[in-house]
């Protein structure tokens, strides 16, 4: 029995009956933000391995927001209610996961391990001289909680089982986030502003059930599109060899509808990402030795069939509005990497958490993953951060060279695949407090951890046992692989 489970739990809700009590005096709508997030994180320590992937999903989806009107910028400050909740749960979560892993096997800190929390602490320092604090706020939320996740996943993710149930998990999320997209542009959300409750004059509590942020032609923000969908896509893939007839039919279906929502966004990096990314894969996975040009012309034909349906159908969306725009991206953002440099000219620790949006109000910062952190937190984040990044790409290409067993290869190329189109469509887009990128970091390196061990295991023998299994019983051939084999 758990015996952190009590204890725990009445922590939680003790933390949050009080609160949501409160809230409920002021509005009804927040208390009941507030009472569905208590038990939804409750529930979360009482199931903790269940409870880690409701918070590895909850990245997704994080729609009960409060907002402030900012005097800095034209934009208003979103702070989902389940981000300010993550620094009380991801602590307790973590210690529930802890308690049950083996007496003398807590997890050993690596020194890749080492600069995200570095990151997090020096980028919240730096709040200190931002340019723009209550957007440092809510990147610093989602700083932390995307830090959180990353650890978080090095305590669950230590088996093949969990590995498995993860990437199942980020697939199933994954599909649900495309369908709230496309509700974001197709389907009228303004019935949705009644449930909005003015708290004072400044505060706003909103229970959006729909994403927020349509764009013209497209489904919200192509930085979530761009990344997640291509990350969610290589989730499928990796699952796809051992899935059943009717999974299988699930994954065949979803990708065309998953490539298409990446489509609609417009955004021109987002799907040249996508696009080089499984090229990539398609030329360098061993898997697919001998069927490299039947599978690349299988992902052309069914490329310019998707866009040619998205031309058809939603043709009306993409002449509705920001035409313009989209053509004069190249000129904002050379407009926005210029203003940067010379803010580093002046200060060179930067413009402080969050404090460059500032400086290209009314969009949300340098549009450059690169840029993005060294215009906010100068060249001491910017190392840090690039650091990590290397530091991952280093490990991941030194697993898929020592790495033999194909599953686990498989899971490494697909993974290897989503980043490389996060880090091409970085150039362009997407931000250092992201969630997702995080995520996929975090189980990039559980990956890499979960091969080296089994190949140590392998290459120094198991254990011996009394009745260790045949070769014949413990080996199965692996039709992917002419010469390789599949530890069962």
């Amino acid at each position: 029995m758990d015996r952190l489970a009590t204890p725990l739990n009445a922590t939680l809700q003790l933390a949050l009956a009080l609160p949501a009590a409160l809230a409920i005096l002021i509005s009804p709508w927040l208390g009941v933000g507030l009472v569905a997030l208590l038990w939804f994180y409750a529930a979360s320590l009482r199931w903790p391995l269940t409870g880690f992937l409701v918070v590895y999903g909850a990245a997704l989806l994080m729609n009960i927001n409060l907002i402030t009107d900012s005097p800095l910028r034209a934009l208003g400050e979103r702070y989902p209610l389940a981000l300010g909740l993550a620094p009380l749960l991801l602590p307790l979560l973590a210690a529930r996961l802890l308690a049950r892993r083996t007496p003398g096997a807590a997890p050993t800190i690596a020194p890749l391990d080492t600069l995200p929390p570095l990151l997090l602490l020096w980028m919240l320092a730096s709040y200190g001289w931002s340019l723009d604090p209550l957007h440092g706020t809510s990147m610093g939320l989602n700083l932390a909680f995307g830090v959180g996740l990353y650890f978080l996943i090095q305590l669950y993710v230590t088996d093949r089982r969990a590995l498995t149930q993860t990437l199942g998990f980020t697939f199933v999320w994954g599909l649900a986030l495309a369908l709230m997209l496309v509700l974001s542009n197709k389907v009228d959300t303004g019935p949705l502003q009644a449930l909005q409750v003015r708290l004072g004059a400044d505060w706003r509590f909103e229970p959006s059930l729909i994403l927020y942020g349509t764009r013209a032609g497209g489904f919200a923000p192509p930085q979530i599109a761009g990344t997640v969908t291509t990350f969610v896509f290589m989730a499928g893939c990796a699952l796809w060899p051992e899935c059943g007839g009717r999974a299988r039919l699930v994954l065949a279906l979803s990708a065309p509808w998953l490539i298409s929502n990446l489509l609609a966004t417009g955004s021109k990096g987002a799907a040249g990402a996508f696009v080089i990314a499984v090229s990539a894969f398609i030329a360098l996975y061993p898997g697919l030795r001998g069927r490299r040009l039947l599978t690349g012309l299988g992902f052309l034909v069914a490329l310019v069939a998707i866009m040619a349906f998205n031309v058809v159908v939603f043709r009306a969306d993409r002449l509705a509005s920001g035409a313009e725009v989209n053509e004069l991206s190249i000129t904002f953002r050379l407009e926005f990497w210029e203003a940067g440099l010379a803010l580093l000219g002046e200060r060179w620790i930067g413009a402080g958490l969050g404090g460059f949006a500032h400086l290209v109000d009314p969009w949300p910062g340098a549009h450059n993953y690169y840029f993005s952190i060294l215009f906010d937190a100068g060249p001491v984040g910017t190392l840090l951060l690039l650091g990590f990044v290397l530091g991952v790409v280093v490990e991941l290409a030194r697993a898929l060279r020592e790495t033999r067993d194909p599953r686990l290869r498989r899971y490494l190329y697909c993974l290897a695949t989503a980043l490389l189109a996060l880090l091409i469509h970085a150039t362009v887009d997407f931000s250092y407090d992201s969630a997702f990128s995080w995520m996929l970091y975090g189980l990039i390196v559980a990956t890499v951890r979960i091969a080296r061990r089994e190949a140590a295991s392998r290459y120094n023998g198991p254990p011996p046992t009394a009745h260790a299994p045949t070769t014949s019983a413990a080996v199965v051939p692996d039709p992917e692989h002419d010469d390789a084999t599949r530890w069962s």
